[in-house]
């Protein structure tokens, strides 16, 4: 994109944002469905210039890059429920905010705008920096056999030894509680958390190292691709465990490195193909939502009534939002930080522990929060989980969170515009890894997941290749 025509767009998503400021300052008091409908109209318009913008560059166009994947993900778990509400069909039905001990109707349509005035601050300040290239250099330049070949071997390892850190999971938990009953996965053990949290960052890794590294293991008539059987089948294998356990946010995680990756280095997807297999893996994740809920009444293969139940479920991270800004300043004052504390001392492994911090309402947004929308948190209790937009709210509130969204959509774009021009492979797994994580993090605090899956994915792959002695960057004669 030219960038001119990019300054354009940065332009256009500024005026979203102010339009949706606009919107927040004239937010009635109870959920309106005039003023839900105006927001979803909203956030329409802003799918359509990133639509418009993404049409303008060069062909093939790659629909997996952060302002897509961010926005879509983002819109599909803020405003997603809505879709549903505003037509009636969950009357009758308990609205998200009055879930529990959640008493949050007044700050429903003032959190809808916020939400949108965050959303197209992102998508400025990642338009607002130029695009360095469409195509990753490292993907045009010739690899020499050996080289090629060191960083095909090394993703194969990564993809084994992230099916082995699952398999290891299974057998510290126990196949009958992995297939049991769905209760959540990291609150089960924290060893078996470790190798879980493993075997998701060495998928990722594994999958940018095979797909970057032009490694050509397997051969179907003129297509060659750039995973082997083997390492296709573990991964096949993971994705289907995964779901039958029902941690659907992890089958996501694992399936999106594996297209992002593919889209980078590959072939990139064509628009349609993409558009339908989100659907079909949203009806998926309903599906498993029914199967996993215990209840055989509710297994069904009617896809709208499985997209409104995924819906319904991605849609209880919103709720998070609500309860956020019904809680401070309100009933406490901001946090300034706190929740942030403890999510950086995870850059240190063991840190916590060492400085004697621990988990509470006090450190954590998503303690928090179960607290507020649960009643109580321990054992036994079923956490609610945060989201980005309210993990930052209680500690900065509208402003300071609205800064960090702008802030976070331009270092998204450095990052790839820094790992396009690179010839060096942590560059390519950091991208990924940062991807595939903005587009998963709606439902999570941002910070922990960027330490855990994106920092840590990057040292891994360091010192793993330090150990094994392969070279990381391509080095050109010149």
């Amino acid at each position: 994109m030219k960038p001119h025509n990019q300054s354009t767009v940065s332009l256009a998503f500024f005026g979203l944002a102010c339009l949706s400021l606009a919107l927040y300052s004239i937010a009635p008091i109870r959920p309106e469905r005039w003023f839900v409908m105006i927001c979803l109209g909203m956030i329409v318009v802003t799918h359509i210039v990133i639509f418009l913008a993404k049409s303008n560059q060069p062909k093939p166009v790659n629909w997996l890059t952060v302002d897509v994947l961010f926005t879509s993900t983002f819109s599909i778990v803020h405003f997603g429920y809505f879709l549903y509400w505003i037509t009636g069909v969950l009357d009758g039905q308990i609205q998200i905010w009055n879930f529990r001990e959640a008493d949050a109707a007044r700050e429903v349509c003032s959190c809808l705008a916020m939400y949108l005035t965050c959303l197209n601050l992102f998508l400025t300040g990642y338009y607002v920096i130029a695009s360095s290239r469409a195509r990753p250099l490292i993907s045009e330049n010739h690899i020499p056999d050996a080289l090629r070949r060191r960083w095909g071997k090394f993703g194969q390892i990564m993809i084994r030894l992230s099916f082995l850190g699952f398999t290891a999971f299974v057998l510290i938990v126990g196949p009958a509680r992995f297939f049991g009953i769905y209760s959540g996965t990291n609150n089960i053990s924290f060893v078996a958390n470790i190798f879980f949290e493993l075997g998701q960052v060495f998928a990722v890794i594994g999958c940018t190292l095979g797909f970057a590294s032009k490694e050509r293991l397997v051969k179907t008539g003129r297509t060659r691709f750039g995973i082997s059987k083997m390492d296709l089948v573990l991964i096949a294998a993971t994705i289907i465990a995964i779901g039958l356990h029902g941690d659907r946010s992890t089958l996501v995680y694992v399936l999106l490195a594996f297209m992002i990756a593919f889209n980078e280095y590959r072939k990139p997807a064509k628009l349609k193909s993409l558009v339908v297999l989100g659907t079909t893996l949203i009806f998926f994740l309903g599906l498993i939502v029914s199967v996993r809920g215990g209840s055989s009444s509710l297994v069904k293969l009617d896809p709208i009534a499985n997209i409104n139940t995924a819906l319904v479920n991605l849609g209880s991270s919103s709720v998070c939002g609500f309860v956020a800004a019904d809680y401070v300043p309100g009933r406490h004052d901001y946090f300034f930080g706190k929740m942030q504390l403890l999510q950086l001392l995870g850059i240190v492994p063991f840190a916590r522990g060492l400085v004697g911090m621990e988990q509470s309402p006090e450190t954590s947004s998503s303690m928090l929060l179960t607290l507020l929308i649960q009643g109580k948190v321990g054992k036994g209790v079923s956490g609610t989980g945060t989201s980005v937009f309210a993990d930052f709210y209680l500690d900065f509130g509208f402003i300071g969170t609205a800064i960090i969204f702008s802030l976070l959509g331009v270092m998204a774009k450095k990052v790839q515009n820094r790992a396009r021009v690179s010839n060096s492979m942590l560059w390519q797994v950091g991208y990924i890894s940062l991807v595939t994580c903005l587009a998963l993090c709606s439902r999570y605090a941002l910070v922990g997941g960027l330490i855990r899956f994106v920092l840590y994915a990057v040292a891994y792959t360091w010192i793993i290749s330090k150990f094994l002695k392969i070279p990381m960057k391509l080095r050109q004669k010149t």
